[in-house]
């Protein structure tokens, strides 16, 4: 789909009292005053957090949207061409925003996490958005343009896993009704809830597509739903609820949920208790008291909305666990100890006695004293001692009385040209150290080659973006090469002249002056050129 593609235009619209025409782009909205050439609003659909209509009976036929910053835009329908036209208008701009805002909004999501992955992953480039984004000499949007189709398809391509949203267990509970007029409360629905609940309750989407548009409108199925008794569990069940098949199939659902999540050889829960007391599995409990029913369905229902959430997301195996649990090698190892501690029985085992090893001995005097050392040449603090740990400890003293009798002889050890020669080859420069010098001289260098090069890359960015508006052909182009033009000299005059000013050999950074010289000579002849035109 084309960026600029109109899908829908709505011709008699008015903001802000002022006459023009609504038109829905592919990617955004957008409102032009009559006799004007460019658009007054212009806004993506991503950026929309809700929409909202005015109420029925309402003197105004108008369609709000309100954006995440709360920023609110309101238009006012006023095609007169026939009786509800206006309102017809108002319509198919509503029913195609439900469309396209939760489309675009999951497209901005993971647009915004392959950003996120691309700049974790190269440093490079993250180093030269915090320089221009972050230091405000482009816009976000300008840093990706020419990245949509290039690095971030490729990344695309390599991850084919995509996360799915999880759903809040009490996505209902926000849905907060507004007083609207005596005795009447009215629901604001969004394209995020409606899909959250036909995730969460198949069996109202169901009934979606046997009634809707055919036997009702959307408003008259809502209207039903929040008036049933599937929505109010605590009110009494009517013959003439539209779900009240899907409250019982719910129920159902929920109940072979539980015993097929549940199954055990040895407990067996879906036939009656044997103690009476015990109300598991189908039979109902003797007492049957107002109180306890209500708390029952309030926790039934607490439990089945849980269940439901989560399998709404989960990726369902297509055997289910009593398929499984009938073979023996499926089964977890506690299950099967379990199976072999109810048929075991400790009195019908056969007595095993175990064999100890026999420890022999050959020589006993050995075994307790231990083995004896001899020595080769005792000194005169050695001691012969035939018991194993006495000769440890005659060794020890014997090494504690050396090193305390030592007395060094250096003099003799090593002459002073010897020295001097073996101190100058490990010296820096020396035979031992020859690149520790370089290493020296390089270490204050490293930083300033760093920086040197992140503005080399964040100068080669902007110019990439001002050298592909040649040639200028659209209105669009000039305006881009002016912006570029700007940039570049907010970048050199706050930046690059403070970093090359202290650099010992200013120099080095002459050639990137060079680059963003030529290009504003460039911009000025073109300027210049636009100028003469004019005049002529």
């Amino acid at each position: 789909m084309a960026a600029d593609e109109v899908l829908l235009v709505s011709e008699h619209v008015r903001y802000k009292k002022n006459k023009g025409k609504l038109k829905l782009l592919s990617d955004k909205i957008i409102w032009t005053a009559d006799g004007a050439d460019k658009p007054r609003l212009s806004y993506a659909y991503s950026d929309i957090k809700v929409q909202r209509i005015s109420p029925e009976g309402s003197s105004k036929i108008q369609l709000q949207t309100v954006l995440h910053d709360g920023t609110s835009y309101s238009f006012h329908f006023v095609n007169n061409a026939y009786s509800g036209a206006e309102r017809r208008d108002r319509d198919e701009v509503k029913d195609l925003l439900a469309q396209l805002i939760p489309a675009h909004r999951k497209k901005a999501n993971k647009d915004l996490e392959e950003k996120t992955k691309l700049l974790q992953d190269n440093p490079d480039l993250y180093q030269l958005y915090k320089d221009l984004v972050v230091g405000d000499i482009i816009t976000a949007e300008e840093f990706w343009a020419n990245r949509a189709n290039g690095q971030m398809s490729g990344s695309d391509i390599g991850s084919t896993d995509v996360q799915t949203i999880g759903l809040s267990s009490g996505f209902l509970s926000e849905v907060k009704p507004e007083s609207s007029g005596c005795n009447e409360l009215r629901y604001n629905l969004d394209a995020d809830t409606i899909a959250a609940i036909f995730k969460t309750y198949p069996a109202v989407k169901k009934k979606h597509l046997e009634n809707v548009p055919d036997q009702m409108t959307e408003k008259e199925f809502w209207t039903r739903f929040f008036q049933s008794h599937f929505f109010h569990r605590d009110r009494q069940k009517t013959s003439s609820d539209l779900f009240l098949e899907c409250a019982n199939h719910d129920e159902q659902e929920f109940l072979q949920q539980k015993l097929s999540n549940f199954y055990d050889r040895l407990l067996d829960i879906s036939e009656a208790s044997p103690v009476s007391e015990q109300g598991y599995g189908h039979t109902k409990s003797s007492d049957t008291s107002d109180q306890k029913n209500k708390s029952d369905n309030l926790f039934r229902r607490f439990n089945h909305q849980s269940s439901m959430v989560l399998k709404s997301y989960a990726n369902v195996s297509s055997k289910s666990v009593n398929e499984n649990s009938t073979n023996n090698e499926g089964e977890p190892p506690s299950k099967q100890a379990r199976l072999r501690e109810m048929v075991t029985y400790e009195d019908l085992e056969e007595e095993t006695t175990t064999k100890s090893a026999v420890l022999k001995i050959k020589d006993k005097n050995q075994f307790c004293h231990g083995v004896g050392v001899e020595t080769a040449k005792p000194s005169q603090y050695d001691t012969s001692y035939t018991n194993g740990t006495d000769n440890h400890t005659s060794y020890t003293l014997k090494c504690t009385l050396d090193v305390r009798s030592w007395q060094p002889d250096l003099t003799n050890a090593l002459s002073s040209d010897c020295a001097c020669e073996v101190l100058t080859e490990f010296s820096p420069g020396g035979l031992f150290m020859r690149d520790t010098a370089t290493e020296i001289n390089n270490r204050g260098q490293q930083s300033v080659h760093t920086e040197l090069r992140q503005h080399y890359n964040a100068i080669t960015e902007l110019l990439r973006h001002f050298w592909s508006c040649f040639p200028v052909t659209s209105t669009f182009l000039e305006e881009k090469v002016e912006r570029m033009a700007k940039c570049l000299e907010k970048y050199r005059d706050i930046k690059l002249h403070k970093f090359i000013s202290s650099l010992e050999n200013p120099t080095c950074g002459e050639h990137l002056t060079k680059m963003i010289d030529i290009a504003i000579s460039k911009y000025q002849n073109l300027q210049e050129k636009k100028t003469k035109i004019k005049l002529s």
